[in-house]
């Protein structure tokens, strides 16, 4: 079989008389992404190590604050069961079993927020911790380095992890490990909730999930090589502005009209291309999903076949209440689990950039012997000449 076969998947006939077609070749530049894509993942596992501990306390706390979000609809079930028995029966309501309910509801939800304010308070701080130790090994890793440096270093990729890059890992740090935990674990229970009143109810609750959870998956195919090439892109930008705005006075003295901003130009008109060609045909599939999980839809289903379950005789009104608002609930969490999973894949590029940084190759320290100012050389010549020295006068 011929190398040409192998490489272009081009049929072949073999002695036999049979056709096979030769595998494809993988194509070289997706694996180069693939490989950077988990390189980034592990340059992130690395670099909030040294705060790993408080981010899983963060985490712990922001379990315990989405499970309690459950114990509202609880209370407020109860309520309406209570306020309904007495409507049905035709006396006053039990005062006593509603302020009860109530004050459980009310309690429950504040120190639902005072865990969840604690938690942020714990993954601040740990991002304060990172980010210090990131300025100040970068500014060590600065004040070691030969000044030509500065000169072969983009000026514009240097600007970007300083101040782009911390940025992003502050919204992954700070943000993220509660955000997207309590967006996992308060769904899940409301969900599983909404089944233990009724398996119906709990149906009608995730009736659109399947199809939205179906359109995402289209649509998000293929993002994480996808942000690699648009982190490189945004990166050329940011580096060319930067070498455009520091030359601009050399450029007023001695450049021609047009011809200083072509680089920024062809960066910025590059990258315009590359994200036109990646989202236009994403935003049909992401307008769908999205629809899936509009307000007017959501209660469409839940109270329309709520009302027949009531009808039925199956659940109470408060039932039907309490699931429709869980309902409403569900897509929050998804949203926020969409853009941390965005989050996640710019934040791996940006500790991958961040490490780069601050763990190159740097020169060796000076010796004791050339911080004392003295020198050595093998060959040394000096010339002096004498001149006779000019008498001042008073």
């Amino acid at each position: 079989m011929t190398t040409e076969a192998l490489t272009e998947g081009t049929p072949e006939r073999s002695p036999d008389g049979d056709v096979a077609v030769s595998p494809r070749a993988p194509d070289p530049k997706a694996l180069d992404l693939k490989a950077q894509q988990r390189a980034d993942a592990q340059a992130l596992a690395d670099l909030v190590r040294p705060v790993s501990a408080r981010l899983l306390a963060g985490r712990a706390l922001a379990v315990v604050s989405g499970s309690l979000a459950v114990v509202p609809y609880v209370a407020l079930v109860q309520m309406g069961q209570l306020l309904l028995d007495a409507a049905r029966e035709g006396r006053a309501a039990d005062s006593s079993g509603v302020s009860r309910w109530l004050s459980i509801l009310v309690g429950a939800f504040s120190l639902r927020l005072l865990i969840y304010f604690a938690a942020l308070l714990i993954t601040h701080l740990a991002d304060i911790k990172l980010g210090h130790l990131i300025r100040g090994r970068m500014v060590e890793r600065f004040s070691r380095v030969p000044l030509v440096w500065f000169t072969q270093v983009n000026s514009g990729r240097v600007r970007k992890a300083l101040q782009d890059d911390i940025v992003t890992i502050h919204n992954l740090i700070a943000h993220r490990p509660v955000e997207a935990t309590n967006a996992v674990v308060m769904p899940l229970g409301l969900m599983a909730y909404a089944f233990i009143l009724d398996w119906r109810l709990g149906l009608l609750t995730i009736a659109t999930l399947p199809l939205y959870a179906a359109a995402m998956a289209l649509a998000m195919r293929g993002m994480g090589e996808k942000t690699v090439q648009m982190d490189k892109k945004l990166g050329d930008v940011s580096a060319r502005m930067v070498e455009f705005v520091t030359g601009i006075t050399v450029v007023k003295a001695f450049g021609r009209v047009g011809r200083a901003h072509r680089a920024y130009q062809g960066a910025a008109e590059e990258f315009q291309r590359f994200y036109y060609d990646w989202v236009r045909p994403l935003i049909t599939v992401s307008s769908l999903g999205t629809s899936l999980l509009a307000v007017p839809l959501i209660l469409l289903i839940n109270l329309g076949g709520g009302a027949l379950l009531v009808h039925g005789g199956v659940v109470s009104v408060a039932d039907v209440l309490a699931t429709s608002l869980i309902a409403l609930l569900i897509p929050y969490g998804l949203e926020v689990l969409m853009n941390s999973m965005w989050a996640q894949q710019m934040a791996g590029a940006s500790a991958r950039r961040l490490i780069s940084w601050r763990c190159p190759c740097c020169p060796a320290q000076p010796s004791a012997r050339s911080r004392t100012g003295m020198m050595s050389s093998s060959r040394v010549s000096v010339t002096h000449t004498e001149k006779s020295p000019r008498r001042s006068s008073r």
